[in-house]
Formats: structure tokens, C-alpha cells, sequence
């Protein structure tokens, strides 16, 4: 089994969002697409067996010197909450904190520890998260463009709050 971070995201957090975000923290290429949305090569969001979980996939030479991560994204958790719960390392740490930056919520940096909440950001709205329209949607997808990938130095922080190391 082992020791996993536990990132409960606001439920208006889209999991292609959230796979856009955590690609380009990961330093993988974006684009912008006709009409304006983001695409970020080697996102990849898949179906799982279970229906109410997705896997998320990067490939690519990322930050970190890796060529691929992976983690599970639950549409359901706790109070409505969506659950991300990837290894407790030092990346996983820091692309953590700042999705909590980027769209609020709540940080556990190890689940086998007895914290109600390591880091905390209140939710965006729904018009920052979850926008059903333009301007709104013009603008999420802008901050998603302007997220600037993670440094080593982000990474080398958040070694102690990791149960691993990389």
C-alpha cells in the first residue's frame, strides 16, 4: 500500500482542469487550441473499472527529470470534496500545494498521519473553477496558460513534509 498525500479539491475542480494544471506544472508543453482552450501534450485522462475514479497520465520529460506520473482522480469523497491521493514524494508534494493555490482546497501531506489539514485554501467560485461561459471560461483557461511549472527548489522544499524521497 504505502503513505499517500490526500488533495481534496473543491467539487466544482474539473478533472481535465486539473490534469492541464498539473501537466504544466510538470513543465510538459502547452498550447493554445482553436477558440481559445489549453492543451498541454502528454495529459492524458482515462476511465478506470471503478466509475467514479479517473487516472490521470503525464508523459514527457517533466521538472523533475521523470518521463511519466500517474495518480487517481475520485469524482467522490468526503462532504462533496474530489480526491486526489498520489504518493506522498517531494513532486507530488508541491504540484499538491499549488493545485490548492490554483483552485483551493485542502492538503494532507501524509494520510497516515493524524491531521485534519496540512495546507488549506478556501475554494474558488464557481465562475474561477467551473465557468459555464465566456468571460469566465476565457479566463480559467488564461491562468491555466500562465501556471508556470514547478522549480527544483518547490520540489527540494517539500522534502521534509514527504514520507519518501525521490
Amino acid at each position: 500500500m504505502g503513505v499517500n498525500c490526500r488533495l481534496y479539491l473543491p467539487e466544482n475542480a474539473r478533472v481535465r482542469h486539473v490534469a492541464n494544471v498539473i501537466g504544466v506544472l510538470s513543465g510538459l508543453p502547452v498550447s493554445r487550441r482553436q477558440f481559445g482552450g489549453v492543451e498541454v501534450a502528454g495529459v492524458k485522462v482515462r476511465n478506470t473499472v471503478e466509475p467514479s475514479m479517473a487516472q490521470i497520465k503525464l508523459y514527457g520529460r517533466m521538472i523533475d527529470g521523470e518521463v511519466s506520473h500517474e495518480t487517481f482522480y475520485h469524482f467522490e469523497s468526503d462532504g462533496g470534496s474530489k480526491l486526489m491521493t498520489p504518493k506522498s514524494r517531494p513532486y507530488w508534494v508541491a504540484v499538491c500545494c499549488r493545485l490548492v493555490m490554483f483552485f483551493g482546497g485542502k492538503l494532507i501531506y501524509q494520510d497516515c498521519s493524524y491531521s485534519d489539514g496540512d495546507y488549506e485554501v478556501t475554494a474558488k467560485s464557481n465562475a474561477k473553477n467551473q465557468p459555464r461561459g465566456d468571460p469566465q471560461w476565457t479566463d480559467l483557461q488564461d491562468r491555466i496558460a500562465s501556471v508556470t511549472p514547478l522549480t527544483m527548489e518547490e520540489i527540494e522544499q517539500a522534502k521534509p513534509f514527504a514520507a519518501y524521497e525521490d
